[in-house]
C-alpha cells in the first residue's frame, strides 16, 4: 500500500516494527519453553536434552477427590 501512495512511511515503518517485535516475542517464548522443559529433565535425573512430550489428561477426573 506504501509503494502506491495509499499510506505514508510512518506507517510502514510501524508494521515492520511490530513484525519484527512479534518475531522476537516468539523466539523467546520458544526459549522460554526449551529452558522449563531442560529444566524439568534435570529435576527427573534425565538429560537437560531429553524429547518430551505431553498426554492428554480426562478433565473429568480433574474434579474427583483423590482422598476419598
Amino acid at each position: 500500500r506504501y509503494e502506491i501512495g495509499l499510506v505514508p512511511l510512518a506507517d510502514r515503518l510501524q508494521a515492520k516494527g511490530s513484525y519484527s517485535q512479534a518475531q522476537l516475542a516468539t523466539q523467546q517464548a520458544e526459549n522460554s519453553l526449551k529452558a522449563a522443559q531442560a529444566a524439568l529433565a534435570l529435576l527427573m535425573g534425565l538429560p537437560a536434552d531429553t524429547a518430551m512430550t505431553v498426554g492428554e489428561v480426562d478433565d473429568s477426573q480433574l474434579v474427583e477427590d483423590p482422598f476419598k
